[in-house]
């Protein structure tokens, strides 16, 4: 009952050996043969083309097709295209699995019989999206990019889509978190470094840098943690490395935590509110002897190092802080205008301080007035004084010793010898104004000074006297500052002279070496034209010479050519007449002789007159030659080297002058 196209012998039902061809509704179309093998079942091997077009009232829930498209559906199916494996020696074609499920709204499922999204994946175990490992280089494809879509441009202002990063849903007290890994670099090529966790979202909304548990109130083992439960942090890192300061932000009070794990581990905090909180006291005031707490600011400078966890500043020394006060004590006494004030100062009787210091200042030959200090004499080594005005000033000779006055008037300098009180000069105003320094021989004490309260000068203090030297000094230092200052400006213009003479003298010596350059390079172009000209000259002249000796030896060859020429013409006609005389004499024996003897001699005669002929025209053009060329040849050499010999001596005179 088998029916066979094609084929003589049908092994089945329908058995078509060739291409089976349905025009109308599709077409199977394989470049080989079928098989009904039952461990392969329908195998088609090369360009082969499945369709179903036009099946209706399908009521199973999909149609019979494992590769190709869906058909045309009006019946209660779904219209699902299903993709099975039968695993390795399986018996038949119905144990395989299905893998992958494409349904009739075109979600893909792989692992799953129910697709709910574009593509969905079976969630009965955790699924990997993987690519497969090779050789080349991570820039040759490894990479992969998720990119969620963008508008058309020049559409409209429209926004480009969102990547949401999801992790799964949770129920109860369960929670999902998110991590990020990176593979960290090897020290071979043949080691795998497999990925590690480097960054954690957690559930609660914790974020840890680093490997480790996030906790909620407490620490975390990675490097930065945000929680989001109120509290100050408490405890230690649970994997803290030493050297590492894990930082902690509390968003509920506004707190940056940094833990501090070397010496005595601590958390400590910079609040918004609150200021820098700084750790327990260092030391002690060293003026107070009170403890430096937490929040103290502090200025200066102490003597002791603290510690390099603490913020904080430190006082100045004592001996800092009383020179300080000292100098603002003195500089409050220049600005008085005579009101000395009116307090006491205890155990100095009736006697205010400050008539006390000005009375002991001027015991020592200095006194206060209209903000100006008078000092009698002031002896000091050095002075550095940025400003120095200065009516006159007293220099000695560093040879002899002697005591000159020096001054200035009208601009110009001036001196005198003895100093400048007893030299006979006109002596310095000793009207003293706050802007000029003048002579204190006129200073008395201020008015209200009595002898009694003079006569009290040596029952001072001790350390008033001290104070008082002390200004006396400073004074001194002043007047040396200002004596250096004067040597220094004199010393300054007399370099600075110095050095305007030296640049003048350089910008001569520049100019005329410039111009003895050009007057010298005006000279060499001026004989180089000079000597263009007589070259010019010499080389016409002998170049005329050249032709003259060339048109003699022309004409000497001519003369020669036609001397050879009457010479040869002369042997010629020798020659022939020697012919006629030598053939005359021997006719009679030529009529004698046979006609072969007649004909050999005339030959052999003849040959003897063209040898001489020719030895006589070759001699004479050789000798002729040999006397001509050496005499010409000599002459063009000497012309030849007398120009070369004077233009030589020419370029000697222009260039080695």
């Amino acid at each position: 009952g088998n029916v066979g196209i094609g084929t003589t012998e049908p092994v089945a039902k329908l058995d078509v050996n060739g291409n089976i061809h349905i025009p109308v509704n599709g077409y199977i179309n394989d470049g080989t043969t079928f098989t009904d093998d039952a461990l392969t079942g329908l195998k088609l091997t090369t360009g082969v083309e499945i369709r179903s077009q036009g099946v209706k009232n399908i009521d199973a829930n999909y149609l019979h097709l494992k590769l190709g498209a869906s058909g045309y559906n009006q019946g209660a199916g779904n219209g699902d295209i299903r993709f099975y494996t039968v695993a390795i020696n399986a018996q038949s074609i119905d144990d395989a699995y299905e893998r992958m499920r494409i349904d009739s709204v075109g979600n893909v499922g792989i692992g799953t019989t129910g697709p709910t999204y574009l593509l969905s994946l079976g969630g009965t175990a955790a699924r990997t999206i993987w690519m497969e490992r090779n050789t080349t280089a991570a820039t040759a494809g490894q990479g992969l990019t998720l990119s969620s879509g963008g508008a058309i441009a020049g559409t409209a202002d429209l926004a480009g889509g969102n990547l949401t990063l999801q992790s799964g849903i949770s129920t109860g007290s369960g929670s999902s978190d998110m991590f990020f890994q990176t593979a960290t670099a090897g020290a071979s090529a043949t080691t795998d470094r497999t990925p590690t966790t480097k960054l954690t979202v957690r559930g609660n909304g914790n974020v840890v840098v680093g490997t480790g548990t996030a906790l909620a109130t407490d620490a975390t083992a990675g490097f930065l943690h945000i929680p989001t439960s109120a509290g100050a942090q408490t405890g230690t890192p649970s994997a803290d490395t030493t050297g590492t300061s894990p930082i902690v932000y509390d968003t509920t009070n506004n707190r940056l935590y940094v833990y501090n794990p070397t010496g005595t581990p601590a958390w400590k905090y910079i609040a918004i509110t609150g200021g820098f909180q700084i750790p327990d006291y260092e030391t002690a005031d060293p003026i107070s002897g009170e403890k430096i707490n937490e929040g103290d600011i502090v200025l200066g400078k102490i003597d002791k190092t603290m510690s390099d966890s603490a913020l904080h500043a430190t006082w100045v020394t004592w001996n800092s802080v009383k020179a300080q006060l000292l100098a603002e004590a003195r500089g409050e006494l220049a600005k008085t205008t005579g009101a000395w004030g009116s307090g006491t100062v205890e155990g100095v009787g009736t006697e205010t301080f400050l008539d006390k210091v000005k009375n002991t200042l001027f015991s020592l030959g200095i006194s206060i007035k209209d903000e100006v200090v008078s000092i009698a004499n002031l002896a000091v080594k050095r002075s550095d004084t940025e400003v120095a005005r200065i009516k006159k000033m007293e220099m000695v000779d560093s040879e002899t010793g002697d005591v000159y006055c020096s001054w200035i008037a009208n601009g110009e300098w001036q001196k005198a010898k003895g100093d400048c009180l007893t030299s006979g000069v006109k002596q310095v105003p000793e009207t003293i104004t706050p802007d000029v320094f003048t002579s204190t021989s006129g200073v008395t004490p201020t008015t209200g000074v009595t002898s009694t309260e003079t006569s009290g000068v040596s029952s001072l203090t001790p350390e008033v006297t001290a104070q008082a030297q002390q200004i006396i000094q400073q004074a001194q230092q002043a007047a040396n500052n200002a004596l250096e200052t004067a040597e220094n400006a004199q010393q300054a213009v007399q370099e600075q002279v110095q050095q305007v003479v030296q640049q003048a003298a350089e910008a001569a010596n520049k100019s005329a070496t410039k111009a003895a350059k050009a007057a010298v390079n005006d000279v060499k172009e001026q004989i180089k034209e000079e000597v263009k000209e007589e070259m010019k000259e010499e080389i016409k002249q002998e170049e005329q010479a050249a032709e003259e000796a060339d048109q003699q030896a022309a004409e000497e060859a001519a003369a020669q050519a036609a001397a050879e020429q009457t010479a040869q013409e002369a042997a010629r006609q020798a020659a022939e007449q020697a012919v006629a005389e030598k053939a005359a004499a021997e006719q009679a024996a030529r009529e004698e002789a046979s006609i072969g003897n007649i004909i050999q001699e005339s030959a052999a005669g003849l040959l003897n007159s063209m040898w001489e002929f020719l030895k006589g025209i070759i001699n004479i053009t050789t000798a002729g030659l040999a006397q001509i060329l050496p005499n010409l040849m000599q002459s063009l050499s000497a012309s030849i080297l007398n120009t070369l010999q004077d233009l030589w001596q020419k370029t000697e005179k222009l260039f080695y002058r």
